[in-house]
Order: C-alpha cells, then structure tokens, then sequence
C-alpha cells in the first residue's frame, strides 16, 4: 500500500498544523535531494569510477587496498592523510615510555560521491576508543563531534515536529 506524502507527515504529526506540515515536507524534500540512493545488491554506476569498483564496498584496511585494481589512488589517499597529521602537528612518531599501554588503531576508507559523481577516496586514522583512559589518553574538557545519518535526522524532526519542539544549536 502507498501513502502519499501528506498523509504520512499527517498520520505522523497527529495534528492538522498545515505550517508545521510545510516545513516538515520542505526539509525532507531537501534531504531527498541530497541524498544518493543505490540499488540494494548491485554496484552503484558512478561517473568518474570504472564499473568494475563498488563504491559501496571500499577497502576494509590498507591491505585490502592494496590488493585493489585502485590500489595506486588508495595510496596516494593513505599518503595525503598522514601528510595532514604532519602539517598539523597532531601526529608526532616516537617510541612509547616504558610500562605505557600503546592504543590500537584503525583506517576507514570511503569513496566520496557528490550529486552522483565521484570526487575522492578518502582514509580516516581511527584511535580504538574504547581502549582510551580519561585523564591519560584525553582531558575531560575534550570535543568529541559526533555524526548522524541522514535516516536519524529525520527521525528526530519528525518527533519534535509531532511534539511541536523546537531545534537549538548548541
């Protein structure tokens, strides 16, 4: 059965607040425009990649991507990243102190897709969290920015449109 997109934001709202209802509509129609949507269980066709690569399956660790048909642009991605931690000055190479606990660590790939068009394979440095010691490995104070999917977001505006909240930034 299809529901029309009024009804669905109507059944959802469980009130006739034709403002609150626009604006609702309004923000999903520019998620949807965002948003890049790919077959489930078949390679997404993207301009600028061969067909032979999946963008949805980017390489697990820098083995795998070494053993890929891309395997010269993932190490020129894993290159740029590590020269972004030399020219910050956040990543410094030494020896640990005797008795210290050296954290593990792990990459994420992806392939960077905008409107449809490829534009990047891009590496992340990951820290194992869940090994960390406040006080030793980080201050209380720290900044952590966390992300949301798109599908979060729009769970969280339809409940506070429902409940007729308010979005603050913070």
């Amino acid at each position: 059965m299809k529901v029309s997109r009024d009804a669905f934001f109507q059944s959802l709202l469980m009130r006739n607040s034709d403002e609150l209802l626009s604006k609702a509509r309004g923000l999903l129609s520019r998620m949807e425009a965002e948003l890049v949507s790919t077959p489930v269980g078949k390679p997404s066709r993207v301009k600028g990649l061969p067909d032979s690569i999946d963008p949805s399956k980017p390489p697990r660790n820098y083995r795998d991507a070494m053993k890929r048909e891309d395997r010269q642009e993932w190490a020129e991605a894993y290159d740029k990243e590590y020269q972004g931690f030399i020219e910050q000055g956040t990543l410094k190479i030494a020896k640990p102190e005797k008795g210290a606990k050296v954290l593990d660590t792990t990459t994420r790939a992806d392939y960077k897709v905008t409107n449809g068009v490829f534009d990047k394979r891009k590496i992340r440095l990951c820290v194992c969290g869940n090994q960390q010691v406040e006080g030793v490995h980080y201050q209380a104070g720290d900044l952590y920015a966390p992300v949301m999917k798109a599908s979060e977001v729009r769970l969280m505006v339809a409940i506070a449109a429902k409940h007729g909240w308010i979005f603050k930034r913070f």
